[in-house]
């Protein structure tokens, strides 16, 4: 993109949105079979160009002390050094090094992307926006549309081997367990597809509303490639049979009516008032409805599809058993999530006011459950700070959710109608609409993964529109 700049090698590394760009790139990237291993070393590589960063652009500069609410946030930074001292026996030194890794992770979520508002102007959030989604909706529709050639080709190929002594094993195309079959194509697993297919089509959402989306082509193409991105990652998130993400996009579509709602009926009477309310609850009546039809529907007619033709429109037998979706299997426990919440208290109440540190989930499962821990990951953003970090770690971070949902949501709300926002009621609506979802995945500050990054990355967006618009730069469209 020609937002990267070129001017010289200096320039691109002190760009902090460089570095956003650079590290949601690598972590859709980290999100594919095989790439995954590489681009943690990159990862490492990364931070330290955070480091780099802190230094220069962070500290020296004072931006730290402009970022709103950095007190809280770095009270957790604080707490979780603490936590990783008081572990320190476990493992050393390879846990506490992971566990200071993770801090600086935490760090860069914080300062450099939640931060971005401190030093921020329309033109570079413009076009840092516009770069980041127009990235990240090519290329991982380009991702999609190879992994549907590939399960055409072959329903699911299996690329296992051993390296230094640790064996590994990808699935590539149809995950399948028993009474399981979901769409994983060249993804790690079927919920990292569904998450980056619901972001996408956000992605695409925001970028219609900026008027950035194949903006240079003729009206009629541009509606083309709207309707084949939009089919190709809808499709995708329908055969991975992700619950969390389905969610997700449902919360997210519902909250954009419910804002379009608040926007026609800012200056009407209570009669049109009520009747606005009663078009948004059919809206979202029809609206859930569909997706439930439309989740049913692709499964069954990619499953008749898969199972009976092949690429060439032959008949290929070998693929008739092709089912998606979860025909034959319990989720009455949540997918082991529940007792992932139960082992998650049994641990907060052994270490309630420091917790464990992310680092050490794996020896205290096994000193406490015998190793019976069904993930080393509690798949619940809240509860993951709250057992690794303890009461101490969980006050500042759930304090600082909560302001910053009452202060975009009230910000919003005192400014509905107004059609200089560019993409804030979006970023808004995203952001509710992933504190729900964070209840069921590995997101917010669990790993480091692109599940984490992107709520602070659409947050620092948030926030940065919100800051300009009150210092007067409202003029976004």
């Amino acid at each position: 993109m020609r937002y990267i700049s070129k001017i010289n090698l200096k320039d691109f590394f002190y760009s902090l949105a460089n570095f956003r760009i650079m590290f949601v790139f690598n972590l859709l990237l980290q999100s594919l079979v095989v790439f995954d291993a590489i681009s943690c070393v990159i990862d490492g590589f990364i931070l330290i160009w955070a480091i780099f960063l802190f230094k220069n652009k962070i500290f020296q500069s004072g931006t730290l002390l402009k970022i709103n609410y950095f007190e809280l946030l770095l009270f957790f930074i604080l707490s979780s050094l603490a936590t990783a001292v008081l572990h320190i026996n476990i493992k050393f030194p390879f846990n506490f090094l992971f566990e200071i890794f993770m801090i600086l992770y935490f760090s860069v979520c914080f300062f450099i992307f939640y931060g971005m508002h401190a030093n921020v102007s329309k033109d570079l959030l413009e076009k840092e926006t516009t770069c980041i989604f127009k990235v990240f909706v090519f290329f991982n529709t380009f991702l999609i549309f190879i992994s549907f050639i590939l399960v055409l080709i072959k329903r699911q190929i299996v690329i296992s081997g051993n390296f230094f002594n640790s064996s590994f094993k990808y699935v590539v195309g149809i995950y399948t367990v028993t009474g399981v079959q979901r769409f994983t194509g060249l993804y790690e697993n079927p919920n990292i597809l569904a998450f980056c297919s619901v972001v996408s089509l956000i992605f695409i959402h925001m970028l219609f509303t900026k008027k950035e989306f194949f903006k240079k082509q003729k009206k009629i193409w541009r509606f083309v490639l709207l309707f084949l991105f939009l089919s190709l990652n809808f499709l995708a998130l329908m055969l991975s049979d992700s619950i969390s993400s389905f969610l997700l996009l449902t919360i997210y579509v519902i909250l954009v009516l419910f804002g379009k709602y608040l926007s026609s009926s800012e200056k009407s009477n209570v009669r049109q008032r009520l009747k606005n309310l009663f078009v948004f609850v059919i809206n979202t009546f029809f609206v859930i409805i569909i997706l439930m039809f439309a989740r049913q529907s692709l499964q069954e007619g990619a499953s008749s599809v898969i199972s009976n033709i092949s690429l060439d429109g032959s008949y290929d037998p070998s693929l008739t058993d092709v089912n998606f979706g979860r025909i034959a299997y319990s989720l009455s426990d949540g997918n082991g999530r529940l007792e992932l919440l139960k082992e998650a208290i049994e641990i907060f109440k052994k270490n309630p006011f420091f917790g464990i540190g992310t680092a050490n989930i794996e020896y205290y499962g096994k000193l406490y459950f015998g190793g019976a821990m069904k993930f080393f990951n509690f798949h619940n953003g809240y509860v993951s700070v709250l057992a690794c970090y303890g009461i101490i770690g969980f006050l500042p971070f759930i304090a600082f959710w909560f302001i910053m949902g009452l202060r975009l949501v009230g910000f919003l709300l005192g400014n509905v109608g107004k059609r200089d926002l560019s993409v804030f009621p979006h970023c808004v609506c995203v952001v509710l609409a992933y504190l729900v979802y964070a209840v069921s995945e590995k997101t917010m500050l669990s790993e480091l993964n692109l599940m984490g990054v992107f709520i602070w990355l659409i947050l620092g967006y948030a926030w940065s529109y919100r800051k300009l618009y009150l210092v007067g730069q409202s003029n976004f469209c």
